[in-house]
């Protein structure tokens, strides 16, 4: 019987329990990474600094354009994600 296409049989050389172990590992390393504390170092504060500023920039603004409502306030809150893990993605991966 031929395999449908695009599947293929999962590697059997290696261990189920070695491929949830090297998984687990992955998964804790990422964890480790996200809860630690980053100082920051060289730029970093500049770019923080900057990253918050367009922010800020961007929020004033659509105040200022959008009326008061329920879609502005997801906006802004979506807003000051996309600042949180701008500044993540620089302090977690330099």
């Amino acid at each position: 019987m031929q395999e449908p296409r695009g599947f293929a049989i999962p590697d059997s050389s290696i261990p189920v329990s070695v491929k949830a172990t090297a998984a687990k590992l992955s998964k804790m390393s990422q964890v480790e990474k996200s809860f630690t504390y980053h100082a920051p170092k060289g730029d970093q504060v500049r770019r923080y600094e900057l990253i918050r500023a367009m922010g800020e920039h961007i929020a004033v603004n659509l105040i200022d354009l959008c009326p008061e409502s329920r879609e502005l306030s997801v906006a802004l809150t979506k807003l000051d994600e996309v600042v949180m893990w701008a500044n993540a993605s620089i302090a977690r991966n330099e």
